[in-house]
């Protein structure tokens, strides 16, 4: 019995000290202003009448299950990166640690809430694995579920998204201004 207490204690205690997950999807409102320039008489012209971005960090890849190693700081880098788009006027989506059906879903939403802005500046920033394959010079964005093309080429191809996926879903945009940023192996 004293021995099944101490598992039960120190199980309870490993329950406590692991960090609570971040929600997969947060929305933070802008706080800085919409650019805008001065003309030389004095007037000023809004360049923008809305600004978005979707900032996506891809850091908890399961230990061993994925056969993609862990990557600690892109959730600390995005959380930067938010707060500074935050400031300068972009309300943002914050996306942590998507599987590539969530990654799909948050592309659409976005695409279906700021996609059709003429008068908006918009941004997508994605921090986590890539993989380029030599063989046809494809690259892909990882989501924490993929698995590695090396030992589980299946299980990759049907999670993995293709840079072309990212092309045809930023030529949907009707936006004055778009970007895409990826921070991982093939950019």
């Amino acid at each position: 019995m004293q021995d099944f207490c101490k598992g039960v204690l120190i199980s309870c205690a490993l329950v406590v000290a692991l960090p609570a997950k971040a929600q997969p999807t947060q929305v933070f409102p802008a706080q800085g202003k919409q650019p805008y320039v001065v003309r030389p008489q004095g007037s000023t012209v809004q360049l923008y009448r809305r600004s978005a971005a979707l900032v996506v960090s891809a850091s908890r890849y399961p230990a061993g299950a994925t056969g993609w190693p862990a990557l600690p700081s892109t959730t600390m880098e995005m959380d930067t990166v938010r707060d500074l788009l935050v400031q300068h006027g972009f309300e943002v989506t914050r996306v942590y640690n998507p599987t590539a059906q969530e990654l799909h879903q948050e592309m659409q939403n976005f695409l279906g809430r700021y996609g059709n802005h003429a008068d908006a500046r918009l941004l997508f920033f994605y921090s986590g694995h890539g993989y380029t394959n030599s063989g046809n010079q494809m690259a892909y964005v990882v989501p924490v579920d993929a698995g590695n093309p090396r030992t589980d080429y299946s299980n990759f191809i049907s999670r993995s998204i293709t840079l072309e996926s990212f092309h045809t879903w930023v030529r949907q945009f009707q936006a004055r201004h778009f970007m895409a940023i990826f921070d991982s192996c093939f950019s």
